[in-house]
């Protein structure tokens, strides 16, 4: 003005980073092969995510959790361009502070995921013993153990028998670091000569 000089002053401010968190998790019954968790809607999972985009934005999540042996996973890996696990639509990905986050488990299966088959033909008193056949649907299992019983399978014993009579075989896999104990059952007779 025709009295003042011109004068100033300053201030700083900040523009915050918009915040968002992504969270997913899931749980599946060990299967003997790689399993994944997508992280994003529309998933198995329980898919969260605390904050959002700036109006006319949009937060894409391009990631996913993989696993195979029984236990926890969460180690992120980016399936989106250059490896990113998330970016933005219309907008600018330095304006945000993105946190993602999955964790996958793997159980422990057991029955309900796979079965074994057992059968032992039947042999005449005297003869050679048949021998047992087994095996599983799948699974991280060894060779079973094998068990008879001559009273309908109230009771078990580790001798294989030779008197005449009828039998059940029971051939038992043992519980693995993946997998439950399963068995399975077969009836067998030696005959009378």
């Amino acid at each position: 003005t025709n009295n003042c000089d011109e004068i100033y002053a300053t201030d700083t401010f900040k523009i915050n980073k918009r915040v968002i968190t992504v969270t997913d998790s899931k749980s599946v019954p060990y299967s003997g092969s790689e399993q994944t968790l997508v992280i994003g809607e529309g998933d198995e999972g329980q898919y969260k995510v605390d904050g959002d985009a700036a109006k006319g934005e949009k937060l894409v999540v391009t990631a996913k959790v993989t696993g195979t042996k029984v236990g926890p996973y969460t180690q992120v890996v980016g399936t989106g361009e250059d490896g990113a696990v998330w970016s933005i639509e219309g907008g600018k990905a330095s304006n945000y502070d993105v946190t993602v986050s999955g964790t996958l488990t793997i159980t422990k299966a057991g029955a309900t995921q796979f079965q074994g088959t057992v059968s032992l033909g039947d042999w005449t008193y005297g003869e050679k013993a048949a021998t047992e056949e087994a095996s599983t649907n799948g699974g991280d299992y060894g060779d079973p153990s094998y068990t008879y019983s001559s009273d309908g399978g109230k009771t078990w014993s580790g001798d294989k028998p030779s008197d005449a009579g009828d039998y059940v075989v029971k051939a038992t896999w043992a519980a693995t670091n993946n997998c439950d104990e399963i068995y399975a059952t077969d009836t067998f007779k030696i005959n009378k000569r």
